[in-house]
């Protein structure tokens, strides 16, 4: 009954959870962990530590021992929100949160899909980063305009209030 609990605790989860005994040998994986590491047409059973490419925010591979299992069975201690990268099965980058900790012969892995989350962060950045150059871009253009209308007025202010108003869109008072 016990074994039959876990099992189902495990395939209702909605995260990917990973067990390794202090060798880095697979005890249980559920469905999505294998879905997230890209086991699909793999016997999971087989799965070591270390046999799926990780990758960093920068796309470089993580060497074994910076990975969160590793790190664990090395240290003993919890690994929190490390973001790595996999590719899945489709040829889709993955993006995962991974937490793991320290079990008493070995240590469990929890994952997250993060995916939409990167992806809808490096779009916000790509818009932000293009509104900042069009308003650096707009007011180089009003600087210049500014600096125009002012050197070629004469020293009058009612000529150079009317071409600094002009420049910014607004009309001294007095004019309808």
């Amino acid at each position: 009954m016990e074994r039959t609990l876990l099992e189902r605790v495990l395939e209702a989860s909605p995260i990917g959870i990973g067990i390794f005994d202090a060798d880095g040998q697979i005890r249980r994986m559920n469905r999505r962990f294998a879905e997230y590491l890209g086991l699909g047409g793999d016997d999971p059973t087989t799965y070591v530590l270390g046999d799926v490419p990780l990758f960093d925010e920068d796309s470089k591979e993580i060497p074994y021992a910076e990975r969160p299992a590793a790190r664990v069975l090395a240290t003993g201690e919890s690994v929190d929100d490390q973001h790595i990268q996999v590719d899945s099965q489709d040829s889709q980058t993955r993006w995962l949160s991974a937490n793991a900790e320290p079990l008493d012969d070995g240590v469990i892995v929890t994952t997250a899909d993060i995916t939409q989350l990167k992806e809808q962060a490096q779009r916000l950045k790509r818009e932000h980063d293009d509104l900042e150059a069009a308003i650096d871009n707009f007011l180089e253009i009003k600087n210049v305009q500014l600096y125009s209308a002012v050197t070629s007025c004469s020293a009058s202010p009612s000529r150079s209030q009317t071409a600094v108003s002009s420049v910014h869109g607004f009309r001294p008072r007095g004019d309808g």
